[in-house]
Order: structure tokens, then C-alpha cells, then sequence
């Protein structure tokens, strides 16, 4: 919550729960839900935020009071401030207390004593303006006091345990979305080592046409210059390769990850995509299995994949659904929407690296066609498969079986 918003909506709180109240035997003065809220706020605030909230409180709950006399009791202004003046003189001692008493610095044990003892205090005083200061209302006023500070306490407790649950929960999703991240990391580290041997191959072919070559100095020393570029070029992929890898030996993963868990991840990551691209599209995904899954990266590079690939092959507007299921033996994993499907030609073709049919209309850019290409190599290490179903202008369903002794 905001700072500047705080004030506002504690005083309204106070104000609210204040017309919660009743009268106790022979008692004019009214016992309200109003004083456990405010005890709440104390607890949960730190500083001296209590210095401005009382007294606001105070003009606050006074006002109400002169306006329900005048309103609906039918009393005269004077009657009026007479029976509500003694609210002023009960957040008096109130706020007397807990500023001399340096509430903000005490324990949270010293705080609940406070508390107490300042309610207490403040009803006597209230109860003595009346004129009902008898032994029985003092017993009566203990417990009132002993029975909010104890519903605050309580209250109070509720809301840390909520809070830390919160945090906790909190701290969870971020630790996963970076193990993910480096998931993602060593994906792509695989490429860069894809490609360290196709420039391994690219310099022996240039080295080797300088050795070959019958053609002028000039072209094998051309020749030569290129092999000598790509050695350069090799070098600086293997110093980020080996920064890499020296970095993500590091992390440690979780041992497991319940698949729920994971689909919060991959939700959260999907929604942002499809509006960081201005896309209108439906995600959903579809989860009643109640697993926890141990190689949970490699099925999240999977997933992950196949949802961006279907959002690319999607226009402005769309829908793409993720459905889990199982048997004995495997997990199974359905990708589906509703896009403009693929040609019988063209599925054979779909997991060869580099093929692609998504452009960028506006600039021309072709897709780079690796991500099928990459969950079929990530499903062969763990034995599972992929298979297609396809129908022109109605849409894509990407079936994926995965051995559930494999995750």
C-alpha cells in the first residue's frame, strides 16, 4: 500500500468499524470494534505514524458522533457535544500513553501490555466524564479492554503468518524463474556450441584452400585471412562458452517442482509475451495432475517453445491451449490453437533446424526456425516424442509423450 493512501484508509477503517458497537449493562458509554482496528494499526505500523492517526481518529469519530446525535438522537448542538466531547478525552489518554510510553520502540510482548493499559485508562477516563465510574463498570472495562487487545493480537498474528506465506511464496516464483532463466541460458549454449564446430569446419576449409589453391598470392592470401578471422572468431565463442559454463556450474537447482508451480511460471512468462508483442490472444492451460517433476527445465524449454511458436504463427487474435494428461506409464502434453495450420508438405520439415514458413510482414525478417528443431533434440535426450495434427485454416495441435520415469 501506498504511503499516501495509507492515512486515508486506516481513518476510514477506524470510522467504519467504529459503528460496530454495543452498550454494556447500565453504561452510556459504547463499546466499539473500532479500538481493535486502531490496536491492530499500531502493531503492524513502525515509527511514529501512530502520532498522526490518533489524533485524526479522535476528530474524526467525534464528528461522526455529533452528527448521528443531531441526526437521529434529536439533540440540541449542546446536548450533542456534551454526550460526544468524552471521545476526545479517551484518544487524549490514548495517544498520552503510547507517546510516553515510546510505543514504536517496544517489543511486540511490551506492546500488547501498552495496549491494554492504554484502553483501559481511556475508558476510565471516559467512563469518569459520564459519571459511571462503579467497581462493577471497572470490571466490565477490563474486560473489554483484555477482550480487543486480545482480538487485535490475534488478528495481528493472522496477518503475519499471511504475509510470510506471502513472501515465501514470493521468493519461490523468483528462485524458479531464474532457474528457468538458466534453462533458458544453457539452450541457447548448446546453439553456441552448434555453431563453434560449424566455424571449426569454416576455418579447415579456408585453411585448406590457401594450401590448395593454384590461384594468385592475392587470393590464397585472402584465403589465408579468412582463416585466420575465424580463428579469431572461434576464440571469442569459446571464452563466452566457457564464461557461461563456469557460471551455470554454479547455480543450484531445485531437486523438483510441482507441475502446477511450473504452469504459474510458464503463465505468468506467456502473458507478458503476448502483450509485449500487442497481441490479442486467449492462453490458457489446462492442469488437473497432482505431480512433481524432477527434470522440470527441459520440460519448460518444451513448453515454452511450443507456445511462443504457436503465438508466432498466430495473427493479431487467437487462442493457444496447454493440456495435461497421463497414464501409467507417460505424461502427456498438448500445445493447441487455433492459427492457419500447416500443410501435410510441410510437416515432415518442421523439425529440421532452420526451417520456418513465419516472416515478419513489416520488415521481412525470416523466423530463425530452431525451436522445433531444439524440443525434438531436447526429447530425444529423455526418450519421449513428438507427433502433429494439422488442419489448413482451422489450426495446430503439437502432441507431446514424455516417459514419466524420464522427469
Amino acid at each position: 500500500m501506498k504511503k499516501k493512501f495509507k492515512l486515508p484508509i486506516y481513518l476510514i477503517s477506524i470510522l467504519i468499524f467504529s459503528e460496530l458497537f454495543f452498550y454494556p449493562v447500565n453504561i452510556r458509554t459504547r463499546v466499539s470494534i473500532g479500538i481493535v482496528v486502531l490496536h491492530f494499526i499500531l502493531l503492524v505500523e513502525g515509527g511514529g505514524f501512530y502520532k498522526k492517526l490518533i489524533p485524526l481518529s479522535a476528530l474524526a469519530i467525534f464528528t461522526e458522533r455529533i452528527l448521528y446525535y443531531r441526526l437521529f438522537g434529536h439533540l440540541s448542538f449542546g446536548e450533542a457535544f456534551t454526550e460526544g466531547y468524552p471521545i476526545l478525552f479517551y484518544y487524549m489518554v490514548y495517544l498520552s500513553v503510547t507517546a510516553l510510553s515510546k510505543f514504536q520502540n517496544r517489543g511486540l510482548s511490551q506492546k500488547i501490555i501498552l495496549l491494554f493499559a492504554a484502553d483501559t485508562l481511556s475508558n476510565t477516563m471516559e467512563l469518569s466524564l459520564r459519571g459511571e465510574i462503579t467497581p462493577q463498570n471497572i470490571k466490565y472495562i477490563l474486560l473489554v479492554s483484555l477482550t480487543r487487545v486480545v482480538a487485535a493480537f490475534i488478528i495481528y498474528l493472522i496477518y503475519k503468518y499471511r504475509m510470510m506465506i506471502m513472501a515465501d511464496d514470493l521468493h519461490q516464483k523468483k528462485y524458479i524463474s531464474l532457474n528457468l532463466l538458466v534453462s533458458s541460458l544453457e539452450a541457447e549454449l548448446f546453439y553456441l556450441k552448434k555453431s563453434t564446430v560449424d566455424i571449426e569446419d569454416v576455418m579447415q576449409r579456408a585453411h585448406k584452400l590457401y594450401l590448395d589453391s593454384n590461384e594468385t598470392a592475392r587470393v590464397k592470401e585472402e584465403a589465408l585471412e579468412i582463416a585466420r578471422d575465424v580463428h579469431e572468431i572461434k576464440k571469442d565463442y569459446m571464452r563466452i562458452i566457457s564464461g557461461m559454463e563456469r557460471n551455470l556450474s554454479n547455480f543450484k537447482r531445485e531437486n523438483s517442482l510441482p507441475l502446477s508451480k511450473l504452469c504459474e511460471i510458464i503463465s505468468a512468462n506467456t502473458r507478458s509475451y503476448i502483450e509485449s508483442v500487442g497481441k490479442e490472444i486467449d492462453f490458457s492451460m489446462v492442469n488437473k495432475l497432482d505431480t512433481s517433476v524432477r527434470d522440470y527445465h527441459k520440460l519448460f524449454i518444451i513448453i515454452n517453445n511450443l507456445v511462443i511458436n504457436a503465438i508466432e504463427a498466430l495473427g493479431k487474435k487467437g487462442w493457444v491451449e496447454v493440456r495435461f494428461r497421463a497414464d501409467e506409464r507417460s505424461l502427456f502434453v498438448e500445445v493447441e490453437d487455433n492459427g492457419r495450420g500447416i500443410s501435410e508438405k510441410n510437416i515432415p520439415l518442421l523439425f529440421k533446424a532452420g526451417f520456418t514458413t513465419k516472416y515478419n510482414k513489416e520488415t521481412g525478417e525470416m523466423n530463425t526456425g530452431l525451436g522445433l528443431s531444439h524440443v525434438e533434440n531436447i526429447l530425444e535426450t529423455i526418450d519421449g516424442n513428438i507427433k502433429v495434427e494439422s488442419i489448413l485454416t482451422k489450426g495446430t495441435k503439437f502432441i507431446v509423450t514424455i516417459p514419466l520415469e524420464s522427469l
